[in-house]
């Protein structure tokens, strides 16, 4: 069992790591959970992430695709299929407002190429 000091140093040790092993790649793969991971977004500012390559993009909202540009990559590669899976909404208001359409979905009903 740790001490809660051990515990503290160990998740100190394993943060510096983490940053040293983001820090060492300029390719970012992830899904759409990953998106927002701290871990990412802060390494992102101390080491630049030049392509982003998003998996299940069908299921980003329009908002959730911004986030994306936080990382403020160079490049982003999206792969999905929005009639495979669509993004998750429980609110009805905000269904209604259009979040429940992915931004793949709104870009072939744009008529833009996808």
């Amino acid at each position: 069992m740790l001490t809660v000091e051990q515990k503290f140093r160990m998740d100190r040790i394993i943060k510096m790591l983490e940053v040293r092993i983001l820090a060492n790649f300029d390719f970012l793969v992830c899904t759409v959970s990953s998106l927002a991971d701290q871990r990412v977004l802060r390494s992102s500012k101390r080491h630049p992430i030049y392509t982003v390559l998003v998996d299940e993009v069908g299921q980003l909202t329009q908002p959730q695709f911004l986030l994306l540009f936080t990382l403020a990559p160079k490049r982003v590669v999206v792969a999905g299929d929005h009639k495979q899976l669509s993004p998750l909404i429980s609110s009805f208001s905000a269904s209604m407002a259009g979040l429940s359409n992915s931004l793949m979905e709104w870009v072939e009903l744009s008529g833009y190429c996808v």
